[in-house]
């Protein structure tokens, strides 16, 4: 997105000031690129992705995880099947 013809005149140009003061112009698109893509993808890419697998097993390791009383979640079909709403998880300690 630093060198994308959309959001800049001289896109493949060493122009740091570009980036002084101003907000990224690619915040206005609602995408969620955490690691980025293409050539320049993050080298922790894989490491943060085990890593958090790691962190999650360990905390539902001291925590159960349970379903607040309410409603019944009830499938819905339609594309693909939904739930009737969302529900509410809570952690409890073991």
């Amino acid at each position: 997105m630093h060198r994308h013809r959309k959001f800049w005149d001289q896109p493949n140009a060493f122009l740091p000031d570009r980036f002084a003061g101003i907000a990224a112009p690619w915040v206005q698109i609602p995408a969620y690129v955490p690691f980025g893509v293409g050539p320049r993808i993050c080298i922790g890419l894989n490491f943060a992705l085990a890593e958090a697998q790691i962190v999650l097993a360990r905390m539902l390791s001291h925590y159960g995880v349970a379903i607040e009383a309410g409603p019944p979640v009830l499938p819905i079909g339609r594309v693909t099947i939904e739930p009737s709403h969302e529900p509410t998880f809570v952690l409890k300690p073991l």
